[in-house]
């Protein structure tokens, strides 16, 4: 078997090319299953590595590199996604098995696309593929197999690790089928794009929303990796897109009531796509310091770098021929959604340019520049608050002018943010002006979004809209936390935010991989009473790689985490870092929220709705279709909730 996985690559490859060549000569369904053939090679390398590192075959470089014979069996299985070429054929395999199913659904439903669809598909299983047979070999051999491989790092062995990657990937990838959609759009001039494209934005943006709130997770509670969120390169990465992508859905809701023709749209689900492209061109070239890219490959690079180039060219060309109609004036709440669309894009924008600029300089001075969080938490701050105003008065507005009486009674709810304010100004210690606002403005977006929920109760997406103020709040009361390290002999204690930490001992604890361990012992006392005893713990692997593990107390008001830095005189002596972050806690239920907003969105209604949503949305020629037809209804929340959706409704 030693030859078939390189053989099933080379099978995958072929089939993306051949799903080009297909396509391009308007041969639907022999491109559909020529993407089967490349999904099937994909998988069968797929499942050949996989059974590599679970069972340690040290003849293959990447075994060696990625795994070992003391790392339990799903770590092993981790190592698919821990490194270049493992990493590259599961993305690949993932984004034929998006091409297969995404491709199928749109031959059935919106036919005049599917040509151009597939050849987009294919076009990228050919880069990626390409990839994989020439340049990152995952079956690549050792001339002398290897005992024992070198394993994880020691910081991936977490839980996290066995979901984290798989969905940000999946995520990622899974903005491939809508930037397919957008460019069959412009070049055929046909508006059926845009429902298929909002439904599989949809659930690409769960899997990356569920992905980012894991990783962000996993590094909170690895308080060596700088909190849950450090601005890293590659975080910024995922956030780009997933901006794009939130922005691509609101742009959506005003594009149905133009019938779909929306060059703007179309824009930011190209936008997201390249996002995501940047993002991977990012973590395989080498190009960025970053903690979680994977080592330097220039021919990776160069190749990734120029399939982005020519997107963004073709990209830029289709839309600047694909010229916008003439504005049609909606309402207040068209408005709303542009001011929405420019936050985000101006979001995208600065941090953008913050994570390239150091890309940009080492490549024109040579020089290596660090663009630290200060300049993402200054810039980012005003668009955050104004964004907050926007997402809690917007979806009050409606699509027609509205009284001033009555715009006054739907407002009125806000007032619970000025409630907010003045209990987040008593509770923080430093009162952080801004940190305040935050809170009140989050507070107040709110209590509107839960009272336009209630007239309206069977939507979906305000669970989404509420999941993103109280994440924001929680962001901005971690800001005023307090970070402190000292050093401790037994009986010394260390105050922070009126929280008291003694260290109690230090004593060996049990360590992986044949490595070193030590445990500290700290009582935690608030106001001198005691509450609870942490054990943070300090690893050092055989590799000399340093772990900490923290400990964390977390209240719905505060979580107080300590972390074991280093051990000294035989465990006379610890460094701890002690943090104190103030509504911790909301970043999590908030992003949880918003997977689960988001995931209630794409629910499926009915059978009867759903067949006159699809007549109404594919253009079928029942007579009950054309009637649905006739009244223009491109909602893709009609189809997700079974509404109506008459122009003259509610948004």
């Amino acid at each position: 078997m030693n030859g078939l996985g390189p053989a099933a690559l080379v099978v995958a490859f072929a089939g993306g090319g051949a799903t080009v060549a297909l396509a391009l000569r308007g041969r639907t369904a022999g491109a559909g299953r020529a993407a089967g053939v490349a999904l099937a090679g994909l998988s069968v390398a797929l499942v050949l590595l996989a059974k590599a590192l679970v069972n340690v075959d040290g003849s293959l470089v990447y075994v060696a590199n990625h795994t070992s014979r003391a790392t339990s069996w799903p770590y092993r299985l981790a190592g698919l996604w821990g490194g270049m070429a493992g990493s590259l054929l599961l993305w690949t395999w993932m984004a034929a098995a998006w091409a297969v199913v995404a491709g199928a659904v749109v031959r059935r439903r919106v036919p005049a696309l599917a040509a151009t669809t597939y050849a987009v598909f294919g076009a990228y299983l050919v880069v990626f593929g390409g990839l994989l047979v020439l340049v990152s070999r995952p079956f690549e051999r050792l001339a002398i197999p290897a005992i024992d491989g070198g394993g994880l790092n020691p910081v991936l062995l977490h839980p996290a690790m066995l979901y984290h990657p798989p969905m940000l990937y999946a995520g990622a990838v899974g903005l491939l089928v809508p930037f397919a959609l957008a460019v069959a759009g412009l070049v055929r001039r046909d508006p059926a794009w845009l429902a298929p494209a909002v439904r599989s934005t949809g659930v690409s943006l769960v899997l990356l929303s569920a992905g980012l709130v894991a990783g962000a997770h996993w590094a909170y509670v690895e308080l060596g990796w700088g909190g849950y969120w450090a601005w890293d390169p590659v975080e910024n990465g995922g956030l780009l897109p997933w901006l794009a992508g939130v922005a691509f859905l609101h742009a959506a809701v005003v594009a149905r009531r133009r019938s779909g023709s929306s060059p703007v749209a179309a824009g930011l689900a190209v936008s997201a796509f390249v996002l995501g492209l940047l993002g991977s061109f990012l973590t395989r070239s080498g190009a960025s310091a970053s903690v979680h890219a994977f080592a330097e490959a220039r021919a990776v690079g160069r190749v990734l770098g120029t399939a982005l180039a020519v997107v963004v060219v073709v990209a830029v060309v289709l839309l600047v021929r694909r010229r916008a109609g003439p504005a049609t004036h909606i309402g207040p709440a068209q408005g709303a959604v542009a001011a929405n669309n420019l936050l985000l894009a101006g979001l995208v924008l600065v941090i953008g340019f913050g994570t390239l600029f150091p890309v940009i300089t080492r490549w024109l001075t040579g020089d290596r520049v660090v663009v630290t969080g200060r300049y993402f938490a200054l810039v980012t701050a005003p668009l955050v608050v104004a964004l907050l105003a926007v997402l809690g008065v917007g979806p009050r507005l409606g699509w027609q002018a509205t009284p001033a009486p009555e715009l006054a009674r739907r407002l009125r709810p806000a007032a619970a943010g000025l409630v907010a304010a003045a209990v987040a100004g008593a509770w923080f210690v430093e009162r952080r002006p801004l940190a305040v606002l935050t809170v009140g403005l989050a507070a107040g977006a709110a209590a509107l979004t839960v009272a336009e929920w209630r007239r309206r109760p069977r939507a979906r997406w305000p669970l989404a809209h509420l999941g993103v103020t109280v994440l924001l709040a929680g962001v901005a009361g971690t800001t005023t936390g307090a970070h402190v390290t000292a050093p401790l002999a037994p009986g010394q204690s260390v105050e922070v935010r009126g929280w008291a930490l003694q260290l109690l001992d230090v004593v060996p604890a049990a360590a992986l991989d044949g490595g070193r361990a030590a445990q500290a012992n700290l009582a935690l006392r608030r106001h001198g009473d005691p509450v609870a005893t942490l054990r943070p713990v300090a690893l050092v692997s055989d590799t000399g790689q340093r772990v900490s593990v923290a400990a964390l107390r977390s209240t719905p008001l505060a979580d107080v985490q300590v972390a074991l830095r280093s051990v000294g005189d035989g465990g006379a002596t610890a460094v701890v870092e002690v943090g104190v972050a103030p509504l911790m806690q909301l970043v999590w239920w908030g992003g949880l929220l918003v997977v689960a907003g988001l995931a209630l969105s794409l629910r499926r209604p009915g059978p009867a709705q759903l067949t006159a949503a699809f007549g109404c949305i594919f253009g079928r020629d029942s007579d009950r279709d054309r009637q649905f037809h006739d009244q223009k209804c491109t909602e893709p929340e009609f189809w997700r909730t079974g509404e109506s959706c008459p122009r003259d409704n509610g948004p």
